[in-house]
C-alpha cells in the first residue's frame, strides 16, 4: 500500500470537441499514449427531437412572414394595417435568426462530441532536504567578511565622487577666508569709529 506522502500526481485535464467520425480513433490514440487515462464523455445528449421540432417551427414562421410580406405588396389594407404588419415581420424575423442560430448550435452538436480527458502519472515524491544550521563560528565569519565588503564598497564610493568632495572643500576654504575678511573689516570700521 502507498501512503500519500511519499508519491503524487502529475496530471493534465483536456476538453476535446472532435467529430463523430474520427471519435473512437482518437479514444484509441490517446489510450495508446497513456497508461494512466480517464476519458469522460459529456455531450451524449440526443438533440435529434429538438432539431427536427425547431426546424418545422421555422419553416412556419417563415410561411408567416412570407404572409405578412404579401399584405404588405397588395396594400390593402389601412395604415394602422400596414404598420401592424410591418410590425408582425419585425417580431418574426428576429424570432427566425434566433432559431436558426439554435440550430446551427445544435447542428454541431449533433456532428461533433465533447471529450473530457485526465491524463496522469504517479510521481515519487523527493525527500526533503535537510538544511544545515550554521555555527556561532560560521555566522562571525560570514559578518565579518560582510563588514569588510561594506568598508570596501564606502572607499570605493568616496573615490568614485571625489571630484564633488575637492569642490565642497574648496567652497568651504574660500567661505571661511570670505567670513574672515568680512569680520576684519567690520571690526576695522568699529575700531575707525
Amino acid at each position: 500500500m502507498e501512503h500519500l506522502n511519499e508519491r503524487y500526481e502529475a496530471s493534465i485535464n483536456l476538453n476535446v470537441r472532435v467529430s463523430n467520425d474520427h471519435f473512437h480513433d482518437l479514444v484509441a490514440a490517446i489510450k495508446g499514449q497513456s497508461t494512466n487515462l480517464d476519458i469522460a464523455i459529456i455531450s451524449s445528449d440526443d438533440v435529434t427531437e429538438e432539431y427536427v421540432d425547431l426546424e418545422n417551427r421555422l419553416e412556419t414562421k417563415r410561411q408567416a412572414r412570407e404572409r405578412y410580406i404579401e399584405i404588405l405588396r397588395s396594400k390593402t389594407g389601412t395604415i394602422e394595417e400596414v404598420i401592424q404588419a410591418e410590425d408582425a415581420i419585425r417580431r418574426i424575423t428576429e424570432e427566425i435568426e434566433a432559431k436558426e442560430g439554435r440550430l446551427r448550435y445544435l447542428s454541431d452538436q449533433i456532428d461533433f462530441s465533447t471529450i473530457d480527458i485526465r491524463m496522469y502519472k504517479k510521481v515519487e515524491r523527493e525527500k526533503p532536504v535537510v538544511a544545515e544550521v550554521p555555527s556561532y563560528g560560521d555566522k562571525a565569519e560570514s559578518s565579518f567578511a560582510s563588514g569588510w565588503e561594506a568598508i570596501k564598497s564606502m572607499g570605493l564610493f568616496f573615490i568614485a565622487i571625489w571630484p564633488l568632495i575637492l569642490i565642497a572643500g574648496l567652497l568651504i576654504l574660500w567661505k571661511r577666508k570670505w567670513l574672515r575678511e568680512k569680520a576684519l573689516l567690520a571690526r576695522s570700521k568699529q575700531d575707525l569709529s
